[in-house]
């Protein structure tokens, strides 16, 4: 996940620096058809990386002026909290999720566009990382089942074999989440059940993320 995290930073650093951007946001009298030549930009960016769903530029409100993604122009975003993060000066992640029908983790990243020392809009990276975790490779040990499991810092499995966990996990299981977090930040092994299934495995919390792997 650090790794993932670095990648989309310094994906969307590039992206804010690039004459794109700038070219955008000088206006069409600089340039009639700055937007059109925008949406290729961006859908050529995303076409050119496997991970990347959607790029967004925005307004100072939080609404998309352009997208790789037609269909996103005109959406409102300025409700997300790592929006409005964006939009007052700052990189930041928004909260990971697994898809209904993908099953896919999706993590997405905004970060500020500035003009001249003043901030007019944000760029948001829409990412799916496909195969976050091979489930094909598990193995058993006695009665208990081994392979990897994420839970993100508001406790929430973005992996897990059992995809009905793919929940609230610190709302469903306040005890085992706490647990797992005290054991992880020193990184243990840990043994427990869910839904009467027994588990085994090794807890360790990523420093820069905070999200806490069960291998």
């Amino acid at each position: 996940m650090t790794l993932l995290y670095k990648t989309l930073t310094s994906a969307l650093q590039n992206m804010l620096g690039d004459q794109h951007i700038a070219a955008f946001f000088a206006g069409p009298d600089s340039d009639p058809d700055v937007k059109g030549k925008t949406q290729d930009w961006l859908s050529i960016v995303t076409q050119g990386n496997e991970f990347y769903r959607d790029i967004l530029v925005l307004d100072a409100t939080g609404r998309c002026l352009v997208s790789s993604n037609p269909g996103q122009v005109c959406n409102y975003y300025g409700e997300r909290e790592y929006v409005r993060d964006a939009l007052e000066g700052m990189f930041t992640l928004g909260e990971a999720s697994v898809g209904k029908v993908t099953k896919r983790l999706s993590v997405n990243m905004a970060g500020p566009i500035d003009v001249s020392g003043q901030i007019v809009g944000a760029l948001v990276i829409f990412g799916d990382f496909p195969r976050v975790v091979d489930y094909e490779a598990v193995t058993s040990h006695d009665s208990q089942i081994i392979f990897t499991a994420m839970l993100a810092p508001d406790g929430l499995f973005v992996a897990h074999k059992d995809k009905a966990l793919m929940g609230n996990t610190s709302r469903l299981y306040p005890d085992l989440y706490k647990e797992l977090s005290r054991v992880g930040e020193k990184g243990d092994t840990v043994e427990f059940t869910l839904d009467g299934v027994p588990y085994v495995g090794y807890a360790k919390m990523e420093l820069s993320s905070k999200w806490l792997v069960i291998t």
